[in-house]
């Protein structure tokens, strides 16, 4: 991964077109939904929501998916082709000057000088006055971070097709928006307002879009998907806080992660030790496909909310990076996870299947080398790419040595 300059690498899409955020934003919610949606990541891309905004704006074609080839995803091809035709053609939006610390304003309320409210700003990575292709968070991911902070207060809602989301304790009102800005209402004072909204972002920032590949930033940090060799513009992000590179180019063990985050992270690491297990076990040769025999999954819910509660209490650039580096992991594993469990259905569900075959699919997959570049036998294509769900979560284990 190269750590250029954000500002020599940014590009226009191909085709020459600039998108207005808001715009893309809705069109991408419609396309992600017309996707296959299993995040197999062959088309490319680190997942399918990667490779809606990338389709939105012309930097894939519809033939970077090997699965929309398959005959049970031919209206899927119908609805992204009308999708893609009402691709708008807009002024482009360009990124925001960055506030200082992300404030826009902080004032008095208006019903009470006790109180304040403040407008804050998320910032993605993404200079003053460059086009911004993407919005600034991912729906999907903003809410599934959201849901792991309800906790800390009183109601929190958060709506995946809009990336919007609102927060509530005592008489305090939070609001999120896809486009990075977050306001506040009736809070005690402005040291209030930058505290909370340094654990908000810590604990958000993961759900960030990179400008150049339209991949999150818990994928990039990862590194899921075949990504560009220039630096993405994403790991600029962070309007109070900002990530350590040296992290980055150096992904932390579990003695590291365990060391930096106490009991808390190494109950974390524990679970990911048994994830794996399941995870090579089902592919175990001794096991074929037999799903009556397997095990029961283990849940990584649980886990992903508490190392986002970890990269919400950080206290520094370096911890605040190897938190959300492992939030990239375990959404890795969990997609690994969801990938063995829908490949023993859809194996019950057509057992016609070479049973060799399928025994060096899965053995080339236990070692994470399995192999998805060329064409694929139409009957084999749905199954490779859930077993590459798996295999990325073993690679980036056995890369960052976590593979036990």
């Amino acid at each position: 991964m190269s750590l250029g300059s954000p500002e020599r690498n940014l590009k226009l899409n191909p085709n020459g077109r600039i998108y207005e955020a808001k715009s893309v934003s809705s069109l991408w919610v419609k396309t992600w939904k017309t996707t296959p949606r299993i995040d197999c990541g062959l088309c490319g891309s680190a997942n399918c929501s990667g490779f809606a905004r990338a389709l939105v704006v012309g930097d894939l074609d519809l033939a970077a998916c090997p699965l929309l080839k398959l005959p049970k995803y031919s209206e899927l091809i119908e609805e992204l082709e009308a999708l893609r035709k009402r691709s708008p053609t807009l002024v482009a939006k360009p990124a925001a000057k960055l506030p200082e610390g992300g404030v826009l304003f902080t004032r008095p309320c208006q019903d009470t000088d006790e109180k304040v409210m403040a407008e804050l700003r998320v910032f993605n990575g993404v200079p003053e006055g460059i086009p911004l292709r993407f919005g600034v968070f991912d729906p999907k991911l903003l809410c599934d971070l959201m849901d792991c902070v309800a906790s800390g207060f009183e109601l929190v809602r958060c709506s995946r097709d809009l990336g919007y989301g609102r927060a509530e304790i005592n008489d305090m009102s939070i609001t999120f928006m896809q486009d990075g800005r977050i306001n506040m209402r009736r809070v005690s004072d402005k040291k209030e307002v930058l505290d909370l909204f340094n654990r908000l972002e810590q604990s958000l920032l993961g759900a960030a879009i990179c400008n150049c590949c339209g991949n999150d930033l818990l994928s990039v940090l990862s590194g899921i998907g075949e990504m560009p060799k220039n630096q993405h513009p994403v790991l600029s992000a962070g309007s109070s806080t900002s990530l350590d590179l040296s992290v980055v180019e150096s992904p932390p063990s579990m003695d590291d992660y365990a060391s930096a985050f106490g009991s808390e992270g190494f109950s974390i690491c524990e679970s990911v030790k048994r994830a794996t297990a399941f995870l090579r076990d089902s592919l175990a040769p001794r096991r074929g496909h037999n799903s009556d025999t397997a095990k029961p999954p283990p849940d990584l819910g649980l886990s992903f909310c508490n190392a986002v509660e970890l990269a919400a209490e950080s206290k520094d650039n370096r911890t605040l990076t190897m938190a959300l580096m492992t939030l990239g992991l375990l959404r890795a594993v969990e997609n690994g996870i969801q990938g063995i469990l829908e490949f023993r259905s859809t194996i019950d569900q057509s057992p016609e299947h070479d049973p060799s075959a399928l025994a060096e699919l899965m053995t080339s997959t236990r070692d994470g080398r399995l192999e998805c570049s060329g064409r694929l036998p139409g009957p084999l294509v749905e199954l490779v790419a859930h077993l590459s769900r798996v295999n990325q979560a073993i690679r980036l284990l056995s890369d960052w040595g976590w593979l036990t």
